[in-house]
Formats: C-alpha cells, sequence, structure tokens
C-alpha cells in the first residue's frame, strides 16, 4: 500500500509560520513508525512525535490523502 499523499489548509500553514514549524517537521511526525495516531471524537485524528521539541498535528484522515489542519510544539 502506496503512502497517503500529505496537503496543509490554508490556515496551518499560517499557524506553523508563527510556530516556526516547518512542513518536513510535519510530515517526518505523519510518517513517523513509533509516532501513535489517534481519532478524535470530532473525527479528526491527531499524531504526537518529539522533532525538536514534541509536535502535536491534527489532520483529517482519509484514504489516499492525509489534509493537515493544524500544527503546535507541545
Amino acid at each position: 500500500m502506496s503512502e497517503p499523499q500529505i496537503s496543509f489548509t490554508d490556515y496551518a500553514l499560517m499557524r506553523m509560520r508563527q510556530r516556526d514549524i516547518l512542513e518536513e517537521e510535519v510530515v517526518e511526525t505523519l510518517r513517523s513508525r513509533r509516532a501513535q495516531h489517534q481519532q478524535r471524537k470530532d473525527g479528526r485524528w491527531e499524531v504526537r512525535y518529539r522533532v525538536r521539541r514534541r509536535l502535536l498535528v491534527v489532520y483529517l484522515r482519509r484514504p489516499s490523502d492525509w489534509s493537515v489542519i493544524n500544527a503546535m510544539w507541545e
């Protein structure tokens, strides 16, 4: 099975710029085999992973693509 395409909402990109989070760090977090992905009650997914610091990524998950909604340092 191929890896899903990863896209970013305009809002996510704006907040990432404000928080000094790179797209590469978000992609690394999403693709890490060690990170635990959890579905939230609102249907979105989240994953946490230590890059420079502990990063939380919130995204919509579909079979062929994941859309990043937000990313923040914890």
